[in-house]
Parts: structure tokens; C-alpha cells; sequence
């Protein structure tokens, strides 16, 4: 079962949540979402929450309500439909928390116009003013990502951490 150390994970959905500066009622997508633990926190905080999975049983296995809504989708670089994950409107908040899809985590993506074009879909579903943030775990070797690094607090979010704004 996925409720392992519920408070504790609780605790830290909050800090994640604080850091980021959320604020509900929001329109929030969780990119690699786990077991959900941070998707929960921000549903029981006024949020409505989409949560992206490669696989679709750690949120299914998870049982926390209230439910998220679960979208099973996986990044493979160049070519992946990202428009799926628009869902009723443009997203608030576009959070993937310690993700491993890049290769220095043994994930697929390793060029760097993939993370361009991840960055610029991305963006295409987030509202004007609205916050993409990014956290890998190992640190991420992109070029391209180096623009929009930002130094945050311990390893809560990643080990590298990128916040996008969209301007327009």
C-alpha cells in the first residue's frame, strides 16, 4: 500500500505547497505524481487537481481522499502528445515534484531539444502568470534548463529546481 508515512508526507506536501506559494482555489497539474501524497494535499486545500502517472496503479493503489483526477501519460521527448494533459482550461500551476524522467536518472530524455519542447507545451497549457515548476532527482545536465534554475531549500521539490512563469 502507497499510504506509507502518511503525516510525514503530509508535512512536506504543505512545504512543497508554501514554497511554491499556492494559494487555493487553483487549477493544478502534478506531472509524475507517485503515490499522489502532494495531489491529496492540494485537493484537501481547495484545489482541483490533475495527476500524471506512467503507470496508472500507484494512484489507484494510493486510496486517499479526496480522489485526484488521474491522467496516465509519460514524457518520451520529441513527439509526445502534451496537449492530453489539458484537460478544462489552462493550468494555474504545472508541478513535477523530484521527477526521473531524464537519463541521469536512468529515465529516456537526454537531448536538449527535448526539455525545449517539454518547456514550450508546457507552457501552451499554463495560464498567462501562471508557474511551471520543475524539481529533478539527480540533479539535471541541461543547457537549456540552466535559464530557469532557482535555488530552493534543501531537496524538497529536487535536487535541481526550475521555475518557468508564462508571460503572456
Amino acid at each position: 500500500m502507497w499510504l506509507y508515512d502518511y503525516e510525514e508526507r503530509m508535512k512536506e506536501s504543505k512545504a512543497i505547497a508554501e514554497l511554491i506559494g499556492i494559494q487555493g482555489p487553483n487549477y493544478i497539474l502534478e506531472i509524475g505524481s507517485g503515490s499522489g501524497h502532494l495531489s491529496h494535499y492540494l485537493t484537501k486545500n481547495g484545489n482541483t487537481v490533475f495527476a500524471t502517472n506512467a503507470e496508472d496503479d500507484r494512484l489507484k493503489d494510493c486510496h486517499l481522499d479526496p480522489y485526484v483526477k488521474p491522467v496516465y501519460w509519460k514524457y518520451e521527448g520529441l513527439g509526445t502528445n502534451i496537449n492530453i494533459l489539458q484537460r478544462y482550461g489552462l493550468y494555474d500551476y504545472i508541478i513535477a515534484n523530484g521527477n526521473a524522467m531524464h537519463s541521469e536518472s536512468g529515465g529516456e530524455i537526454s537531448k536538449e531539444e527535448d526539455y525545449e519542447y517539454l518547456v514550450k507545451g508546457l507552457l501552451k497549457i499554463t495560464k498567462p502568470g501562471g508557474e511551471i515548476w520543475l524539481g529533478f532527482n539527480p540533479a539535471l545536465g541541461s543547457n537549456f534548463m540552466k535559464q530557469y534554475e532557482i535555488e530552493t531549500p534543501g531537496n524538497l521539490i529536487g535536487t535541481t529546481v526550475y521555475k518557468i512563469v508564462r508571460s503572456q
